[in-house]
């Protein structure tokens, strides 16, 4: 991925603007060839079978259609999945570390415990 901070709603909106592109684009290659509308360019684009030949507007729309198909959209979302991956696992090992840290907190009390109350047995034995 390259170095550049991924903004997702750029990525979103260049994705809206290729599906957007390419229905204005099939549609105005339907009214072209249907004959309700015309367009000398895409005519003789047709006609030479030279889509490189189409008009101005179907070549802006088809680099906004590409521009969709290169949309790093995908790619961050297979990012954030491995980032949530690990955050998950990391999480998971905290929280056994946390337990095992807790029962040996545990321990130390029984065993701090044990050892007031032998001190304070002692204490009571010793006369004033």
């Amino acid at each position: 991925m390259p170095d550049r901070q991924f903004d997702a709603r750029a990525e979103i909106e260049i994705l809206r603007t290729a599906l957007a592109a390419s229905h204005q684009q099939t549609a105005h290659m339907h009214q072209v060839f249907g004959g309700w509308e015309e367009c000398a360019p895409c005519e003789k684009a047709n006609d030479e079978c030279d889509g490189d030949l189409a008009c101005d507007k179907h070549s802006a729309w088809q680099k906004q259609v590409e521009a969709g198909h290169r949309s790093r959209a995908e790619v961050a979302v297979d990012r954030l999945r491995a980032e949530l991956l690990e955050a998950t696992t990391k999480l998971e090992i905290a929280e056994r570390r946390n337990t095992d840290l807790a029962d040996q907190l545990d321990e130390r009390t029984r065993q701090l415990s044990g050892l007031l109350s032998v001190l304070d047995f002692d204490e009571k034995a010793v006369p004033a």
